[in-house]
């Protein structure tokens, strides 16, 4: 996602919601760098309440400009192919929707 973070600056927001406590998530941060927000989540109220779907590892929403979900992708690799693999899915829609 830093990839998307960097192609898109400017021209999307990211953000990245994880099921870790606030703590964990600071200690990963100190020591990743990572070019977009991220906040915890560790409950799954935020996810269950508002984007009304379960955890899945990862989980990827594609909203426009008006918080409108436009696409979800719920999985994905873990492997050495999983940032391909994402950036194959998610830059097309974003080029979409930017040119609008």
């Amino acid at each position: 996602m830093n990839y998307i973070a960097q192609q898109y600056k400017g021209k999307v927001n990211l953000l990245a919601i994880g099921q870790n406590s606030g703590e964990d998530i600071n200690e990963f941060l100190d020591s990743n760098d990572w070019e977009f927000t991220h906040i915890s989540d560790p409950n799954g109220t935020l996810i269950k309440s508002k984007f009304l779907n379960v955890w899945g590892f990862p989980v990827t929403f594609i909203a426009d400009q008006n918080a409108k979900i436009i696409r979800v992708f719920s999985g994905g690799s873990t492997d050495s192919t999983a940032v391909k693999h994402i950036i194959d899915k998610v830059e097309p829609i974003l080029k979409k929707l930017i040119d609008k």
